[in-house]
C-alpha cells in the first residue's frame, strides 16, 4: 500500500518571546531533572534566546526554514500526497498534525526526520513520539540521511560558497551536536559523522586538513559527553600557531545539522566566531544544508 502523504518531523522552536518559557516547559516535560536544576537550566536556555534574537532578530530560524522546505516540496509536487508537518516540542505539534491527518483519512504516511544523522539521542525521541502519537495512521520512516550522496553534494555546495575565502592555511572543523557517551549509539554516530566529512569535500579541497569537533552540549556539567568541544579546541589551535608561527584559518562547517536552528546560530555564530575575533583567527561559518535543490532531490528520492 503506497503512502498517501508525506510527514516532516522537526524538532520546534520558539518564534517569540512569549514562546519560549512554554517551549522550554515542553522540551522538560517528565525529564528526571531536579526543580532545581530544571530552574537553572530554562534560566540558561531563555538567556540563550533572547541573546540569539537581540544578534539576529529571530529567537531560533528553525520553524523558519522547516516552512521553506515544506513549501519547496509542495511546490515541486513530486512526493506522494500531501505535505504535512509536525514538531516535537512546539507547534505545529506532531500529536495535532496527526489528528488533522487522520481526521482528512490519511491512513499511512512516509515520514522524514530532519535529524540527518542516527543515534539514540538524536532519532529515538522522534520514533518514540511517532509511535505515541499516530493514532491509526501507518508509519513508513525514512532513514537516516546524513551519509546519503545528496546530502553530500548539499553541503559540498554550501562550502564551494566559501571557497574565495579559504586559504592554503585553512582547517576544516565539520561541527556536530554532541552527545552524552552513555548514549548507546554514540559510536555509530561518530561512525557516521566522519565518513561524511571524509567524503564530502570537493575534489579541490580534498588536501585541506580538517577535524570532527561537538557543539550544544547539554545535561550535568559532570557527565562525560562527546569531545573536543569546539570552543576548547579553538584555544588549543590558537595556542598551537602561537607557539610554532604557523599561519592558520577556520572553515566551520555544521555537517551535523540540516536546517538552522538556535544551536547554530548561538553556538557557533554568537559564541564560536567572536571567540576566533579575539584569537585573531579568520574564520567563516558555512550555512547550513537547508533546502538547496539537492535537499528536496534526496528527500524525493528516499520517499
Amino acid at each position: 500500500m503506497p503512502s498517501d502523504a508525506f510527514l516532516l518531523v522537526s524538532y520546534g522552536s520558539p518564534e517569540c518571546r512569549d514562546d519560549v518559557i512554554p517551549f522550554l516547559s515542553n522540551l522538560f516535560h517528565g525529564r528526571d531533572v531536579s526543580p532545581a536544576r530544571l530552574e537553572e537550566v530554562v534560566k540558561k536556555a531563555a538567556a540563550q534566546y533572547d541573546e540569539a534574537a537581540l544578534q539576529t532578530g529571530q529567537f531560533s530560524p528553525l520553524s523558519q526554514q522547516c516552512r521553506l522546505l515544506v513549501d519547496r516540496l509542495r511546490q515541486r509536487n513530486r512526493l506522494c500526497g500531501p505535505v504535512y508537518w509536525g514538531n516535537l516540542f512546539w507547534h505545529p505539534l506532531l500529536t495535532d498534525t496527526l489528528t488533522e491527518m487522520q481526521e482528512r483519512g490519511i491512513r499511512k504516511a512516509t515520514v522524514f526526520i530532519t535529524s540527518p544523522f542516527e543515534s539514540e539521542f538524536s532519532r529515538k525521541r522522534y520514533i518514540d513520539a511517532l509511535e505515541n502519537a499516530r493514532n491509526k495512521i501507518e508509519i513508513r520512516l525514512l532513514p537516516a540521511f546524513g551519509n546519503h550522496p545528496l546530502y553530500y553534494r548539499a553541503v559540498a555546495d554550501r562550502i564551494l560558497e566559501a571557497a574565495s575565502r579559504i586559504t592554503p592555511h585553512t582547517r576544516i572543523l565539520f561541527t556536530a551536536h554532541s552527545l552524552p557517551l552513555s548514549d548507546q549509539g554514540t559510536r555509530q554516530y561518530v561512525s557516521q559523522l566522519n565518513k561524511a566529512a571524509s567524503e564530502l569535500l570537493p575534489a579541490s579541497l580534498k588536501t585541506l586538513p580538517w577535524e570532527l569537533v561537538f557543539q550544544s552540549r547539554g545535561g550535568k556539567p559532570s557527565d562525560p559527553w562527546l569531545e573536543p568541544e569546539i570552543l576548547a579546541r579553538i584555544r588549543q589551535l590558537a595556542e598551537n600557531r602561537d607557539q610554532t608561527g604557523q599561519p592558520l584559518s577556520l572553515l566551520i562547517v555544521p555537517v551535523g545539522f540540516l536546517l538552522e536552528n538556535k544551536e547554530t546560530v548561538y553556538d557557533l555564530d554568537i559564541q564560536v566566531l567572536p571567540l576566533c575575533d579575539e584569537l585573531r583567527i579568520p574564520a567563516v561559518r558555512v550555512p547550513t544544508a537547508g533546502s538547496l535543490p539537492s535537499i528536496l532531490e534526496m528527500i524525493e528520492q528516499m520517499g
